[in-house]
């Protein structure tokens, strides 16, 4: 277990996040992010988003593997902050965390053909967008960040995770924020810094997976300085 690292305004957007011991032994862990088991607490405009009721009570973060998350923030980095506009028929200004829902139900509603196009658009779009594409199984939170004008939605749908076991529930309501491009910019810089920092070397059998996400996120840190630089390609 690590100390709890913290970074970003509650009241903004902030994460607080540590690596733990893993309660499973090496040979049943995921080969590629086996090694990154740890704590992750959301909070946006002083929600807790990432707040859950368990059967032991209130738990303010998740607990889970932090490699898929964190990696999907480093490869997704310029569609997060630099794509705004969704690729079917939306008003712009409607939050994402309702967009996409919304969009999957009337896929699924419509004849297949059209319904296949914008299941495909929709899911796409949640691919980079959404942290809870990046979980690979866990329960986080049904998140998204995109660009909106010169800054950052952040929206939420607090609902629970389809595959989430019954005695397990979200603890926040639904919500979504605009804020500024550096409030954003900065926490997920800031923890993408501290996993590259701290990545526990004591599980040599996942050695190779480490190796590969310090590579995808150093590579993201090294050219994040220039956000102007890194979303020119995306329009409104």
């Amino acid at each position: 277990m690590t100390d709890l690292f913290r970074t970003g305004d509650p009241s903004r957007f902030a994460f607080a996040a540590r690596w733990l011991q893993d309660p499973d032994p090496p040979e049943r862990r995921p080969a590629d992010y086996g090694w990154s088991w740890g704590e992750l607490e959301i909070v946006v405009a002083g929600h807790r988003v990432s707040a859950l009721v368990t059967p032991d009570g209130p738990a303010s973060g998740i607990r889970w593997y932090l490699a898929p998350l964190l990696e999907w923030v480093a490869e997704e980095w310029d569609h997060l902050l630099g794509e705004q506009a969704y690729t079917w028929a939306e008003r712009p200004d409607v939050p994402a965390a309702r967009a996409v829902r919304d969009a999957l139900d009337r896929a699924f509603a419509a004849d297949e053909r059209d319904g296949d196009v914008l299941e495909r658009a929709a899911s796409d779009w949640y691919a980079r967008h959404g942290l809870r594409s990046a979980a690979a199984g866990g329960i986080v939170p049904d998140l998204y960040i995109r660009r909106f004008g010169d800054g950052v939605e952040i929206s939420w749908s607090g609902e629970r995770a389809s595959f989430a076991p019954a005695f397990l529930e979200t603890d926040c309501a639904p919500g979504a924020v605009r804020l500024s491009r550096e409030e954003v910019a900065d926490p997920l810089r800031a923890i993408l810094c501290w996993a590259v920092e701290t990545v526990p070397s004591d599980a040599r059998a996942f050695s190779h997976g480490r190796e590969r996400f310090v590579r995808a996120v150093e590579a993201t840190l090294a050219r994040a300085g220039s956000d102007e630089r890194s979303t020119a390609a995306f329009t409104p």
